[in-house]
């Protein structure tokens, strides 16, 4: 068996899985498998019944002449080596993601080399989720590819719920160069995270603008996907100074037109009397929205455009030491907090594992 084929299709799964999650979609599954996956994966029901579902529909899409129910080789012809499976990809994936997993040996649980089938059954204690263990297992022999793949992405999602429940330590950002700021927020920015990173990272600029620069400011964020009318916001990020708005800015990863300037200017600007607001962007506004913001200049209504990672990198090089000290504590304490999804926590981690180990 191609073990490193297995890993990536596994780890690709993984990727396709998170992007569910984090947009707030499910995958497709079919009704009774599903049902069977809502016992199965429940935290106290036997741990070892879903993992060594990965391993079966692994190893039919490495071959589909395998028997998903012939986990040990020994069983002859279409069998396969479970073990391996979990040993080389499954089990190391699942600690990598932060996965609630086993630890111990492969199907401890069973004590000897069995099949997957009716009579192995006989004294297990969780009867009912190994009968929907075995139907799980009939539906993955009788799969081609195509459902094979799809079962896999919904496996992978429903165990990425399973850590959704669990508590992720943040890794600290501590002493880094502007180089390695620059390699971190651009992989950050390109991570789908439903606005999380770039409203995260645009906040603790300005925390880091303030402390820097000894300023008088009152720091205000919005949360994540709370519209700014019924808040009262004047944007994503409200900056006051003696109770009075000094700037105001919105984060953005879509294309500003000019119809959001004009429905911000109408809304926000011109209402509030704000003289300063910013759009920190992902993408290049479209002229026509230039040019739109260019006549709020002559009323006396600053409205400008950064791309927000250049806005970053350059605000950390101007704020010296205790600024970027400020920008690495805000940010973490953000990422820290119990509602932010555990896969972005997960991939913080990994992104700051990476700057370590180079």
């Amino acid at each position: 068996m191609n073990y490193n084929a297995a890993a990536s299709r596994l780890n690709l799964a993984f990727e396709q899985a998170q992007e569910y999650l984090l947009t707030k979609t499910v995958p497709p599954c079919d009704q009774d498998i599903d049902s069977c996956l809502d016992l199965l994966f429940v935290p106290k029901i036997t741990q070892a019944f879903r993992e060594a579902l990965l391993g079966c529909v692994l190893a039919r899409l490495d071959d589909l002449d395998t028997d998903a129910r012939m986990p040990y080789v020994q069983h002859g012809e279409g069998s396969y080596s479970g073990r391996s499976l979990d040993e080389k990809v499954v089990n190391p994936l699942l600690m990598e993601q932060q996965v609630p997993a086993s630890k111990g040996p492969f199907l401890s649980v069973f004590r000897r080399s069995v099949g997957f089938n009716e009579e192995t059954g006989k004294g297990i204690r969780d009867r009912d989720a190994f009968t929907k263990f075995l139907y799980v297992i009939k539906q993955i022999n009788a799969a081609n590819p195509f459902e094979l793949e799809e079962l896999l992405k919904v496996l992978a999602y429903r165990f990425l719920l399973l850590r959704e429940n669990t508590t992720i330590r943040i890794s600290k950002l501590r002493r880094i160069s502007h180089e390695q700021y620059r390699q971190l927020i651009h992989n950050l920015l390109e991570t789908p995270s439903g606005g999380r990173f770039p409203m995260f990272m645009a906040e603790a600029v300005f925390h880091a603008i303030r402390e820097s620069f000894n300023l008088n400011w009152e720091i205000n964020a919005q949360e994540i996907n709370v519209a700014d009318d019924p808040s009262g916001a004047t944007g994503d990020i409200e900056i006051k100074s003696q109770n009075k708005i000094v700037l105001a800015a919105e984060v953005t990863e879509r294309v500003v037109d000019k119809h959001r300037v004009r429905t911000t200017f109408e809304t926000k600007i011109a209402v509030a009397e704000i003289y300063d607001y910013l759009f920190l962007v992902k993408v290049s506004p479209q002229l026509d929205a230039l040019k739109q913001a260019r006549k709020y200049f002559h009323q006396g209504h600053e409205v400008n455009f950064a791309d927000i990672e250049t806005y970053i990198l350059a605000t950390l090089l101007s704020v010296g030491t205790k600024g970027r000290e400020t920008f690495n504590q805000i940010l973490t304490s953000r990422l820290n907090t119990t509602n932010v999804p555990a896969a972005l926590k997960v991939i913080w981690n990994e992104q700051i594992q990476a700057l370590t180990s180079d």
